[in-house]
């Protein structure tokens, strides 16, 4: 099974996803760009269309008035000449009529006579009252007036002041209008340009350029005649709209990624604790496949070695009662050797003990009280060897177990501490209760081993020992595990203290691990 597979996989899901997520926001942002610049080009269109038919309307208003214009003051001309003939006007007659009649003023110069009647006088201006030579219609810009003249018979000249004229006429313009849509709400600015129609088929899509003041326009370039009208629209609602559309997709981004790095870790997790429980299964099954291959190897040694074991004890004792006349070297090489077969027969039953399951007879244990008798048991030695012990914790701990096989363990670990300290030191027996069970503690001083060998503590046949078996933290960690606890080594090399562990059920739930 390959680490990490399932949590990678999930990764490149979430991977395609934020791919999948950033693509719809991409297209969101065009598809709401084309809109907008769809929507820029419509209302583009219908401001240049106002615009084409304000001029259009301006330039018919304007001939219509000039022809309304000219037709009105030919008439006048024609009836002021009318009444000249019948008699003709002085000066200030023709100043009443003129002020009647809302002109400026008129001029009558009668070509058989040389005479000239002006009225008021001086309207005209000083070398301007002779006979124009154009007939007609004539605007006179500088001086904001309209003039019309009649040649024939007499040359008749009226003047009319185009200030009201004038007003209409821009109220009607082009600028006018422009100035009117630019200070309408939604709009930056309407212009007309000089250029010429792009062939260019994007040229059609307004464009956003920002302005010097700040913020962005949507601009639409239109033809006109010869020259282009230039609408642009505010921009700030597209901005908005896309800035909300940016944050929605960065908030969601980040939930994406977020929920993506935590389901991963998740399944990261679970994959490493299923493979660190398949590993623990598989060790926990090779020990049983070895402790059933050491149980054979133990039966057949068993079977072998202990007759013969027991026959060379029987032997040697034999000798050490029947044969008084060994000599003294004798008698101890024969004690030497009953010595050696003792130690063999209980390696062999430590052996047994071992590779064998264990039948509990459970009962309630008091800890306090079961370790402070063992405690005494091994007062003197103790004392002898300058090693102190302190049993301290909870005195009302108790426990459901079997008091020969706790015994054993908690005399291996006293006798363990004893030993790794042959010059003296301190044994400290803690009792502590938890919410499940109920932990016991030994710490004491001396050679503390290497991390290698606490690896290997509790291995069968590793010791540290010189005359050790290998076998008492083992069997201890099995019967342990018999009551389903839990037996775990630490060592404090600041302190320089090695602590075994002890954790015991405070209920009768015990594993059946027997092999």
């Amino acid at each position: 099974m390959s680490l990490g597979l399932t949590w990678k996989n999930n990764l490149v899901v979430f991977g395609l996803l934020t791919m999948l997520v950033m693509g719809y926001f991409f297209y969101q942002q065009q598809s709401i760009r084309g809109n907008y610049q769809q929507h820029a080009r419509e209302h583009s269109e219908i401001l240049a269309a106002v615009v084409k038919l304000n001029v259009s309307n301006a330039y018919l208003t304007s001939e219509t008035i000039e022809t309304i214009l000219e037709n009105s003051l030919a008439n006048s001309v024609r009836f002021i000449s009318y009444l000249n003939d019948i008699e003709p006007f002085s000066s200030a007659e023709l100043a009443a009529f003129a002020r009647e009649a809302g002109l400026a003023g008129i001029v009558i110069l009668d070509k058989s006579s040389d005479r000239l009647v002006s009225g008021p006088l001086g309207w005209l201006g000083a070398g301007e009252e002779g006979c124009p030579a154009d007939e007609g219609l004539r605007f006179l810009g500088d001086r904001h007036r309209y003039l019309y003249t009649l040649r024939s018979p007499s040359c008749i000249v009226v003047g009319l002041d185009a200030g009201r004229i004038e007003q209409m006429q821009d109220d009607l313009s082009v600028e006018r209008l422009l100035n009117l849509l630019n200070n309408m709400a939604g709009i930056a600015y309407v212009r007309v340009a000089a250029g010429e129609k792009s062939t260019d088929l994007l040229a059609d899509l307004p464009e956003f350029p920002s302005l010097p003041s700040g913020g962005v326009v949507s601009e639409t370039t239109l033809p006109f005649g010869e020259m282009n009208i230039v609408v642009g629209l505010s921009a700030d609602r597209l901005v908005e709209r896309m800035a909300q559309l940016r944050n929605q997709f960065l908030i969601f981004l980040f939930l994406l990624f977020a929920t993506g790095i935590l389901s991963s870790w998740w399944l990261y997790r679970l994959q490493r604790q299923r493979i660190e429980d398949a590993r623990e299964f598989e060790k926990r099954l090779a020990r049983q496949h070895e402790a059933a291959a050491l149980g054979r190897t133990t039966a057949t040694i068993t079977h072998e070695m202990r007759n013969p074991l027991n026959a060379i004890g029987i032997g040697l004792q034999r000798l050490e009662i029947e044969a008084p006349e060994l000599s003294l070297e004798h008698r101890g090489l024969v004690a030497g050797m009953r010595e050696a077969v003792d130690r063999s027969n209980g390696i062999i039953s430590r052996l047994r003990q071992y590779v064998h399951s264990f039948e509990l007879d459970c009962q309630e244990i008091s800890l306090n009280e079961f370790l402070g008798t063992l405690v005494t048991l091994y007062a003197a030695q103790c004392k002898a060897q300058g090693v102190e012990v302190l049993v301290r914790g909870e005195k009302g701990c108790r426990v459901l177990g079997d008091k020969n096989l706790l015994g054993q363990v908690f005399e291996n670990l006293l006798k363990n501490g004893i030993e790794a300290q042959p010059d003296g030191g301190s044994i400290d027996i803690e009792v502590t209760r938890r919410e499940q069970d109920c932990s016991i503690s030994f710490s004491n001083g001396g050679e503390l081993p290497d991390v290698k060998a606490k690896a290997m503590l509790l291995e069968p046949f590793f010791t540290t020992k010189a005359k050790g078996t290998g076998l008492g933290l083992a069997i201890s960690r099995k019967i342990v595990d018999a009551h389903g606890g839990d037996l775990e080594l630490q060592i404090e090399r600041e302190e320089q203290i090695f602590r075994v562990v002890v954790s015991l059920p405070a209920d009768p739930k015990f594993k059946d691990i027997r092999a």
